[in-house]
């Protein structure tokens, strides 16, 4: 058994099929590898793994931030369903109020009457 290797040079792999040691096959496919491997290891392709990380580190930074603000806006949500049952409950009051203002008038009104008939009727009128 033969062993071939990604690595090994590519005068090495053209020997081994030249010398029917590894099949046309087997020699593309480890031209292939090793090509793959050689660019894999390329400064260029570094650089763009990391700037993809980079990128993928502020992604998740902004899906944190976002987390974060939906909390606070279903926060905000509650405290304005809040407000508007005290608005609701401070309307009724006010209605309530001024209910019994106009209650308070008229019976002001009925014993303003009520003290000037019997006033008139004390006096003799």
């Amino acid at each position: 058994a033969v062993v071939t290797h990604v690595g090994a040079a590519p005068f090495v792999r053209e020997i081994w099929a030249q010398d029917g040691i590894i099949s046309d096959h087997e020699y593309y496919s480890l031209e292939g590898e090793a090509v793959v491997t050689h660019v894999g290891a390329a400064p260029f392709v570094r650089e763009i793994w990391e700037s993809i990380n980079d990128i993928q580190t502020r992604v998740v930074a902004l899906e944190n931030r976002v987390d974060v603000l939906e909390n606070r806006v279903d926060v905000l949500d509650s405290k304005v369903k809040s407000l508007e049952q005290v608005s609701a409950n401070i309307v009724e009051s006010i209605k309530l109020l001024q209910k019994g203002i106009r209650r308070k008038q008229k019976i002001e009104a009925v014993t303003g009457m009520m003290s000037a008939v019997l006033n008139g009727l004390s006096l003799g009128i």
